[in-house]
């Protein structure tokens, strides 16, 4: 008896120490794929009513590039290369929104979620 009730209080320890969100939020990650030419990228997660550089979740890529599409200098993701991106927790129920920006205008980097690709114009549902 000992021992089958500190398995299950281990068991249930080891369920809540891995809980990646709380209660009424979602966890959210994403796979980019980038092209040729990786350090052209910036995005953005924000709430789907806001714009790029408002309300920003998370953000990654070149940052000389941000919102206004200015010109790349260094840093930025790797040439064709699969960068894992995440967790971030959000409320559950919310629409989100990657806002990306290729600097060249090529747009030849994928964002997945699970198996759906998203793209810049589509809402994220969590």
């Amino acid at each position: 008896m000992k021992y089958l009730l500190s398995t299950l209080g281990f068991l249930s320890l080891s369920f809540f120490s891995y809980s990646q969100c709380p209660d009424g939020e979602t966890s959210v990650d994403f796979v980019i794929s980038t092209d040729n030419w990786g350090y052209e990228m910036y995005w953005e997660l924000t709430l789907a009513e806001d714009n790029c550089g408002t309300g920003t979740i998370a953000f990654g890529g070149n940052s000389n590039v941000g919102c206004d599409n200015n010109n790349p200098v260094t840093g930025g993701y790797a040439d064709n290369t699969v960068i894992n991106e995440g967790p971030w927790c959000t409320a559950t129920g919310e629409s989100l929104v990657i806002h990306e920006r290729d600097n060249y205008g090529d747009g030849g980097t994928q964002f997945y979620r699970g198996i759906d690709t998203v793209r810049m114009s589509e809402n994220l549902v969590v």
